[in-house]
């Protein structure tokens, strides 16, 4: 059955004097919403395999690579595909959706705010090791290194709220809008492949279960085996007038009660014998 994720998000939204509100709230969430959307798929591209739509309907790594080289041109060796794969691991993957805030400014291409510049927020220790943070830091190096950055356009930035340029490094700075439109994605991702590892872990293990008892099947006694089928076949031809065509199994719940049924048959034979 199909995963339902259900995310709540906050809509701010400053309305000029004399206006419909109730259609700026719907097109404000519609645009919200087809910003997402986009995301999720530019996401999905990045990931490079094959997965089922919406429609149930699987979608081969082939097309997925065939729409992946049409929406990012510039991605072209194979190395470049592998940073854009790695990045999509440690985006999606981590299972944290606030954490896609470390790299907007990296994947859109806007100005990063510095610590200390907003919410009153003092600058870190600089000599204060942070291996995360290296690491962080290096990983964006080599995404710089090798041309992969930016891989998003912000689709809400311009169109919801004013364009605001960086006086600084001349940069567009990343709207609410687009920075609430990420997070849902990553969101939505992160649950999916949480589900999808389930999903895969659950498979394997009935994999194994099926392999297991098919294994047990093939090396019992043919002859036994034989016999038992036969058993079947004319229990259900006893049984035609008072059940469907549907074929007889030994069950479980028979087989557990089989101990009790031959000491039941050992003891009216032993009766029968001392009656005699």
């Amino acid at each position: 059955m199909a995963q339902t994720v259900t995310k709540t998000i906050k809509l701010k939204i400053v309305l000029p004097k004399n206006s419909d509100g109730k259609k700026a709230i719907f097109d404000s969430h519609c645009a919200l919403i087809e910003a997402v959307a986009e995301y999720e798929k530019r996401f999905v591209l990045m990931r490079q395999e094959e997965y089922y739509n919406s429609n149930r309907e699987l979608v081969k790594q082939e097309d997925v690579l065939r729409e992946f080289c049409t929406k990012l041109p510039d991605i072209k060796t194979d190395e470049q595909k592998q940073i854009v794969k790695t990045l999509y691991e440690k985006i999606a993957l981590d299972g944290k959706a606030q954490n896609v805030g470390a790299w907007n400014s990296s994947i859109f291409g806007t100005h990063q705010m510095e610590d200390g510049k907003k919410g009153g927020r003092k600058p870190k220790d600089p000599n204060k090791i942070d291996p995360k943070k290296d690491e962080l830091k290096a990983f964006k190096g080599s995404c710089s290194e090798n041309n992969i950055l930016p891989l998003f356009v912000p689709l809400l930035t311009s169109s919801l709220s004013a364009p605001s340029i960086d006086k600084g490094s001349g940069k567009l700075k990343l709207s609410f809008w687009d920075k609430a439109a990420m997070r849902v994605a990553t969101a939505h991702l992160i649950s999916w492949n949480a589900v999808d590892k389930t999903t895969k872990e659950n498979y394997a293990k009935q994999t194994d279960k099926i392999k297991e008892e098919k294994e047990k099947y093939d090396n019992f006694d043919e002859n036994l085996r034989n016999k038992i089928e036969q058993y079947c076949k004319e229990r259900k031809d006893e049984n035609a007038g008072f059940e469907t065509d549907k074929e007889f199994y030994i069950t479980g719940a028979m087989c557990g009660s089989l101990n009790e049924i031959i000491k039941e048959w050992k003891h009216k034979i032993a009766l029968m014998k001392l009656h005699d």
